[in-house]
């Protein structure tokens, strides 16, 4: 009888312990996936800082072709202007020398 009350303790002893490795192997695949879902947080803010970044890089690099392009627009719609009024400058001078000569 005490062997067999002995058995039962040690059997109920191994079931306890193997209720506790099975809860601390729950309990550390929780934290391994916590720790995975942390990771990938993680991994997932870096790439959208990485690709807010590029845009960024690429909307300032798009405003400086626009801002380019505005000034060699105006650039050339002043000099067409400046070519307009030396034009008519010197048609208006060929006029009057022509009357004058007259």
């Amino acid at each position: 009888a005490d062997l067999e009350l002995e058995h039962r303790r040690r059997t109920a002893d191994l079931l306890r312990q193997k209720d506790d490795a099975c809860e601390a192997a729950i309990a550390a695949g929780r934290a391994d996936a916590a720790e995975a879902a942390r990771t990938q947080i993680h991994e997932a803010t870096e790439d959208a800082r990485r690709e807010s970044d590029r845009r960024r890089r690429l909307d300032h690099h798009r405003e400086q072709q626009l801002a380019t392009r505005i000034e060699e627009e105006k650039d050339a719609i002043i000099a067409d202007q400046e070519a307009r009024f030396k034009a008519k400058e010197e048609d208006w001078i060929a006029r009057r020398t022509d009357l004058e000569a007259r």
